[in-house]
């Protein structure tokens, strides 16, 4: 999944994603998607952590307990300390943009309409 959301996000004009309602439409560079892709694999890391099998397996609880887990950090394994909201938004978003390409992915997606921390902020200070 994470692969062909990459792909979906450096080829927007692509015919097979071109006609998903919601994918955005500009092209991202690699330092970006390199950005996603460390955002999905802590998320899918930390799905797998809490025995979630499937993306159709995650709920909202899901999302907020991650959300929770996620705001500290631990540089050098010195003192924790608490994320800046701007990164958490590119965690969020990453996890978000999932729901934007599930069409196109051929095996695991999120449950039909379930769009994590849908109508609310990306990211809580």
């Amino acid at each position: 999944m994470a692969k062909e959301t990459l792909l979906a996000l450096m080829i927007p004009r692509h015919p097979e994603v071109a006609v998903l309602p919601h994918a955005p439409r500009h092209k991202r560079n690699p330092r970006t998607c390199w950005q996603v892709l460390r955002a999905m694999t802590t998320w899918f890391n930390w799905l797998t952590a809490q025995g979630v099998e499937r993306l159709g397996e995650v709920t909202q609880d899901d999302c907020e307990e991650f959300l929770e887990d996620s705001w500290m950090s631990w540089p050098g394994r010195g003192q924790a300390r608490r994320l800046t909201p701007g990164t958490m938004v590119i965690k969020v978003r990453a996890i978000q943009t999932l729901t934007l390409y599930g069409e196109l992915c051929s095996g695991d997606r999120y449950a039909e309409r379930f769009m994590p921390w849908e109508g609310e902020r990306s990211a809580r200070s």
